[in-house]
């Protein structure tokens, strides 16, 4: 509809001759007006990409729409008129459909360290937008990172890395389950997918049952060999929780939602250290006064 149009007759004040000019002062049309607001909005968004959450934002236009509410711009409708996927970062899974429904990266995450991800676990598109406000339209492009699929993660990390490291893989000499009387082989990288990636870290809620040490050796060693889960028997069975997390290094490092996603995946294991029995009680003290005995007779000698 066109906005009203007001005719303002001006007569000159002092001079009587001056000839009377209509002067025409046309009030913004409601489209008008719309288009401007809409130059306001895409105005806002000259800078910057966009970046949807996994586990939130399912729509790339939904997003949009809410990112521009959130700005306080009201009555402003979003729809995708075309996306183009970028060559590079290879992208894995990533994905954009012309509704706007947004798949999220996902890629072998023991393996998103080699080509073709070469650590860049990412998709990025570049995505036009059309924004509506009434009967105006304003089309912006818009460049869109899509990060991890954090729910495939986390279930992946959880089902194939945590849950497969199991009794057997950290008992060493153990026959009992969940029963050590000897120390525990407690690895910091899975052995299966055999990558770096992906490190294990273990703490004990008893120290005084089994305390956790870092391996020693070459340097190889100390950063990817095995810890050792010390066990401290005693005249009283213990019992302590040892509990597996892990730190995931395939993830882009300025997503914090990313991290926050994988902060609770763990898995515990309750294990007896049992007490000495009347028996190995006994054989201690033998093998000391043994000890004893031989340390004595070495300082002394042999006198007829």
């Amino acid at each position: 509809s066109m906005g009203t149009v007001y005719r303002v007759i001006a007569r000159g004040d002092l001079d009587s001759s001056a000839v009377s000019k209509p002067i025409e002062i046309t009030e913004l049309s409601d489209k008008a007006h719309d288009e401007e607001y809409l130059e306001g909005v895409a105005e806002s968004y000259s800078l910057g990409v966009l970046v949807p959450e996994c586990g939130v934002d399912t729509n790339i236009a939904q997003y949009l729409e809410n990112d521009i509410a959130r700005k306080q711009f009201t009555g402003v409708t979003v729809s995708v008129k075309s996306v183009e996927k970028r060559t590079y970062p290879n992208g894995g899974e990533a994905a954009i459909a012309e509704d706007g429904t947004i798949t999220y990266f996902y890629y072998d995450p023991a393996r998103v360290n080699e080509a073709p991800i070469s650590n860049s676990p990412y998709g990025q598109f570049d995505v036009t937008f059309t924004l509506k406000k009434g009967e105006a339209e304003k089309d912006i492009e818009k460049v869109v990172n899509v990060y991890w699929d954090t729910d495939r993660l986390a279930a992946y990390l959880q089902t194939e890395i945590l849950d497969k490291t199991t009794w057997d893989t950290i008992k060493k000499d153990n026959t009992g389950e969940n029963v050590a009387l000897t120390d525990l082989t407690l690895p910091q990288y899975p052995a299966t997918p055999d990558t770096k990636l992906i490190h294990l870290d273990w703490a004990s809620d008893n120290d005084d049952a089994i305390t956790i040490k870092d391996p020693t050796g070459t340097p190889d060693e100390v950063v990817y060999g095995a810890k050792t889960g010390q066990v401290k028997r005693g005249m009283e069975d213990k019992t302590a929780v040892l509990t597996l997390s892990l730190t995931y290094n395939g993830l882009n490092s300025s997503v914090n939602w990313e991290k926050k996603a994988l902060e609770e995946l763990s898995k515990d294991f309750t294990i007896t250290v049992p007490k000495f029995t009347d028996e190995e009680i006994q054989q201690m003290i033998l093998d000391d006064l043994e000890a004893k005995l031989a340390a004595g007779l070495a300082d002394t000698g042999l006198r007829d």
